[in-house]
């Protein structure tokens, strides 16, 4: 029986024993409940030979149906779109049902909301959520904090089409089932104003951890964009927040002075206009940088502190907005520390009207990080403090498949884990006293107790976890220098304590060096702080953790310094994109003199340093828009042996040439690493050579020239790492299962994006993805990113299960 057929036997079997889908929870404006296919059929429009929709009857009630028809087409996604007419201003973003039986000819899901002349997008899974008894079916969102912008759209309050799509990513039938369209509604007391973000990035992630940490309590506030700020939507708001918004328009300034002028409430985060802050009696100074690296590193509670303050917190700043109090009720709730402990400035100031912490909020120190943010809010609006405490009590318990304590404690009853019995009944007796707390009136402590509750069952389940030995164990680090705050022989000796075996710290960009190279131009904070690759080095040998240096190709990264990036755009060696737009941060694969730094950087790290390997990073093109600069096209018409009339456009007019265009990319990026491979080969053949890649290869070899399934079938890779950014487990198993086969021999370490989650310490999400890895005979697993919240938050959670050592 061929694949296809088996594949689509299953997914007809799935599809027709399709249980009861219980009523949603929340506010639906469309059911998508539709009398037959016929009137599905009428109600969206399909594009690039999507297959139209459908009705599919489930035990309860009729569902959407869109059918994925890759097998015998060649469209890259299918496509539906409904027409909509919706204000979503001061929404969280659109929700529905989702179910799809066999994920695995899936390479991504995307939703789409039209507004104008542009899009908001995003992918719609990363905050799916079971539906309780409903197997396979999930709630999703679109929302606000997670899209990206595509064109230029008029704004939320003018969405007039939704959008889904399923990318290829195998050439086999499947489908996807939608019901119950609705918004995802926010908290009208509280409005979080968001700064839109420039067209094809994520929002800040300072805003989205300020957004994450209140969700995480429970808490979810209207969201609306700055533009979108009008005295009108400010109405029946007690409290604005600002989660990092340094360029308010003037409109919103004058609505949200307006709103404190009538009593409302303001928490800020670094940048506050003048007017604002003026109000909220809070007198702002000028930008302090720290003088020494760690100068920023706790944020110390002192005085009266603030209710619900933990008393001390993690927070590796680099520069803090000054501050002091100049209203009667005002005072400083918390400075900052340097590592040695001395004062260096205020770090939260209150008054009856306002709170404000001098810096943007990180995502490390995650649980005080919450309590930070709850207490800031619950000092102008107290109420947050019983929510906070009835969503912590009632998330204990609440990990992996088991929803609640008593569903854990089932699971630990029958399991041989007597790690895990202890850790079970003291969150036990935790949720009792929280409850006792909220009973007494004291919200907050009852949220402190209940975190700590919620901790214990968390390590209850993690020693539920088995190891597997043997096996690659790595951790992405993004900053050359490790943890900021602190020493890489800190971070190294925990990284062996908690069972990893690898590190791959970032290093090297297409532009800078943290180390002494006679290639690339050297950082400056090689003379301040030491060479970074030397301290890695030395203490992962000291712990028996290797390390795989981490090189970003062809982007030059934000600290090469000028004059460097100023003679490669002199010298004709930068990107263009396809509409003639100057892209000066990367440099041209195409060109012999880039691919030949690129290559020379990658063999130094080899030759000069004693590294386990070397990796790739951005071993590609920006995207299918690059690069078109007058170098690319002489190269081209060299390799084509033939002039090109039209350029760019005949790259996309002309089949042929398309297809020869894309191959002549292709061999560009190719060219580095197969010649990385040679030259490390012949002074270093213990050197493993790695790359971090996209997980599409049949799609993103043509859309970003990274052909990397050719280059572990010829061997020029030792391992691969590719990128499985979601946290969708479903999708991750499919990704994980073509990229094995696409690899051959090769050895495939899926990425997992912990911090790239709404949750960067979920941990039942976590665990479950390294036991697809297993599953699927990955021979280890790479972890993205290695911050503070990852190495202590995470870490010792996979030390008591997945990653425990066996003599344990």
């Amino acid at each position: 029986m061929s694949k296809t057929l088996w594949f689509g036997l299953v997914l007809g079997l799935l599809a027709s024993v399709a249980g009861a889908l219980p009523p949603a929870e929340y506010p639906v404006f469309d059911s998508l409940t539709y009398d037959d296919s016929e009137a599905a059929a009428a109600a969206w429009i399909t594009h690039q030979g999507t297959a139209p929709p459908t009705v599919l009857q489930t035990d309860s009630r009729p569902v959407l149906r869109l059918p994925c028809n890759f097998s015998g087409t060649d469209h890259p996604r299918a496509v539906w779109d409904l027409p909509l007419n919706r204000d979503l201003s001061t929404a969280r973003g659109i929700q529905f049902r989702f179910r799809c039986p066999d994920p695995l000819p899936v390479g991504s899901f995307t939703a789409y909301l039209r507004s104008g002349d542009g899009w908001y997008t995003g992918d719609f899974l990363h905050t799916a959520e079971p539906v309780p008894d409903a197997p396979g079916w999930h709630t999703v969102s679109l929302d606000k904090t997670s899209a990206r912008i595509e064109g230029t759209p008029r704004g939320w309050a003018h969405v007039d089409r939704l959008r889904i799509a399923a990318w290829r990513g195998a050439d086999i039938d499947t489908e996807i089932h939608l019901a119950d369209l609705g918004i995802v509604s926010g908290d009208s007391d509280m409005l979080l104003v968001l700064n839109e973000p420039a067209p094809g990035q994520p929002l800040s992630a300072y805003v989205r951890n300020v957004d994450q940490a209140l969700n995480a309590m429970g808490l979810f506030p209207a969201l609306v964009n700055e533009r979108d700020v009008t005295a009108d939507r400010l109405r029946d708001t007690r409290v604005i927040i600002l989660p990092y918004n340094p360029d308010l328009p003037p409109r919103a300034v004058e609505a949200l002075a307006g709103h404190m002028d009538r009593g409302g409430k303001l928490v800020a985060f670094f940048a506050l206009p003048e007017s604002l802050a003026r109000r909220g009696g809070i007198r702002l100074g000028g930008v302090r940088g720290e003088a020494e690296r760690g100068d920023f590193s706790v944020i110390q509670a002192v005085g009266d502190g603030l209710r619900g303050l933990p008393d001390r917190i993690a927070q590796a700043s680099w520069n803090i907005r000054m501050a002091e109090p100049v209203h009667p009720s005002g005072r400083v709730a918390a400075e900052w520390r340097d590592r040695d402990g001395h004062p260096k400035g205020a770090a939260v100031v209150v008054t009856d009207q306002a709170a404000f912490m001098s810096h943007i909020l990180l995502n490390d120190d995650l649980d005080r990080k919450r309590q930070l943010t709850l207490a800031m809010v619950g000092h102008v609006y107290p109420t947050a403090f019983e929510q906070a405490a009835e969503h912590q009590i009632a998330a204990i318990g609440a990990i992996g498949a088991y929803r609640n304590l008593d569903e854990l404690r089932r699971a630990v009853e029958q399991a041989d884990a007597p790690g895990a019995v202890e850790r079970l009944r003291t969150a036990e007796s935790l949720r009792t006293q929280a409850r006792e707390h909220l009973i007494q009136d004291a919200p907050e402590r009852a949220v402190g107790v209940a975190m700590e509750s919620r901790q214990r069952a968390r390590e209850a389940y993690a020693a539920l976890q088995q190891p597997r030995q043997g096996e690659f164990r790595g951790f992405w680090c993004h900053d050359a220098y490790g943890i900021p705050g602190r020493s890489w022989d800190e971070t190294a000796e925990a990284l062996a304590r908690n069972g990893f075996t690898a590190v791959l710290p970032n290093v090297s960009w297409g532009g800078v060096a943290f180390y002494d190279s006679d290639v690339l131009p050297v950082a400056s904070d090689v003379e301040r702080y030491g060479n970074a690759l030397e301290e890695c080095i030395a203490a992962a040998r000291r712990h028996g953790i290797e390390v795989h240096t981490w090189k970003v190709n062809w982007n030059m990264g934000s600290k090469a310094p000028s004059g460097f990036r100023t003679r490669m755009k002199q010298e004709g060696r930068t990107q263009v994109h396809f509409n003639g737009t100057a892209h000066d941060a990367w440099l041209c694969p195409t060109d012999p003199r880039n691919q030949r730094l690129e290559i020379d950087a990658m063999v130094e790290m080899a030759t000069r340093y004693p590294v386990d390997g070397i990796h790739f990073d951005y071993i590609r093109f920006p995207g299918s828009d690059y690069c078109f600069c007058a170098g690319c096209r002489s190269r081209f018409e060299e390799y084509l042996g033939r002039s090109v009339s039209g350029w760019p456009g005949a790259v996309r007019a002309d089949s042929d040439v398309e297809e020869a265009w894309l191959e002549f990319r292709r061999k560009a990026i190719s060219h580095v690493v197969e010649a990385v491979r040679k030259e490390v080969r012949a002074v270093r053949p213990e050197c493993k050579i790695s790359a971090a890649v996209f997980p599409d290869w049949p799609r993103d070899r043509d859309r970003i020239g990274q052909d990397w399934g050719a280059w572990a079938r010829a061997g020029h890779l030792d391992f691969i790492n590719p990128m499985n950014y979601t946290p969708f487990t479903p999708l991750f198993e499919g990704m994980a299962a073509r990229q094995q086969e696409w690899a051959g021999e090769a050895p495939v370490y899926p990425g997992i994006g912990l911090t790239t989650w709404t949750d960067p310490a979920d941990f039942g999400r976590l665990a479950a993805q390294i036991k697809v890895a297993r599953e699927r005979n990955a021979p280890g697993f790479t972890l993205f990113n290695l911050t503070a919240g990852a190495l202590d938050d995470v870490a010792p959670l996979l030390r008591l299960g997945l990653t425990r050592p066996m003599a344990e």
